[in-house]
């Protein structure tokens, strides 16, 4: 059954059109942003794909541009898919692979929930109106390094892991046959949202190499490093939080030195 077909299926037709609608009004300030970078720089055709690969790079622009990706491979998937009752009354003589549109169905589903997550987070953006938002970007931006290195970090251990169970376990568990499935269900015990199944298996081939692999996803991983991001973010937006106070009250913020009387260069002139 389409998801467009039944009681509710043209509402959420409805629905599809209004979403996709926005995400090209959200789309369009992708575009003026390129065009307002473009024209503060010299024309030309090399000027203008230099302008375009910053603007597409930079990390919100990466979220917009993979949630309208996403949308509309769902969006076109639904609605080219016709697998009507009537159709399905005339093909119930023949064979028809319905496993196939089952599991065609389920991954563009999951396509429409990641594009709708990360268009949220793309809006949050639109939320710097706010001033406790606002710092909180601007501690993000400041702290870019420190989180990228601590990313990068659990990125090439997770990495390095699921290569590791995959030669180990890989032809004891089906669930580490390849290095894709091994990367996600380390995914699901990094979570905690895996079946003990999973850890039953483990335990059943090379006992003490798998409770080593556990300790490091749950404790190294999950534990250590993943808490480093929280003193990072509060540090920085504490920071930008007590240069706000500041300000308000008249404090003076900057490193410049201040002096007495009898300290400052007139004083020693005057002498």
């Amino acid at each position: 059954m389409n998801y467009y077909e039944g009681k509710y299926g043209s509402q959420i037709r409805v629905l599809d059109v209004i979403r996709l609608i926005v995400l090209i009004i959200i789309f369009s300030s992708y575009i003026f942003r390129i065009i307002q970078k473009y024209r503060t720089y010299p024309s030309g055709f090399t000027v203008f794909i230099k302008v375009f690969l910053i603007v597409t790079f930079q990390v919100k622009h990466i979220i917009l541009l993979s949630s309208i990706g996403f949308y509309i491979a769902a969006f076109v998937y639904f609605s080219s898919s016709t697998t009507q009752d009537s159709v399905i009354q005339q093909l119930s003589q023949s064979y028809f692979d319905f496993y196939t549109l089952a599991v065609g169905q389920r991954s563009y589903s999951r396509y429409d929930v990641i594009s709708f997550y990360l268009i949220s987070i793309y809006v949050l953006k639109y939320f710097q109106l706010l001033t406790p938002v606002q710092l909180l970007f601007v501690a993000l931006k400041k702290a870019a390094f420190e989180l990228s290195a601590l990313v990068f970090t659990v990125a090439i251990l997770f990495i390095g892991l699921s290569i590791l169970t995959c030669f180990v376990y890989g032809a004891y568990i089906f669930e580490y046959k390849t290095f894709v499935d091994s990367l996600c269900s380390n995914i699901k015990i990094f979570i905690f949202q895996e079946d003990t199944y999973i850890t039953f298996q483990f335990l059943k081939f090379y006992r003490a190499f798998s409770i080593i692999v556990l300790l490091i996803f749950i404790f190294l991983i999950r534990f250590f490093l993943l808490n480093l991001f929280y003193p990072i973010i509060i540090e920085y937006s504490r920071l930008e939080f007590d240069k706000l106070e500041s300000s308000k009250g008249g404090v003076q913020t900057d490193d410049t030195p201040t002096y007495t009387v009898k300290q400052s260069k007139l004083f020693s002139y005057i002498n």
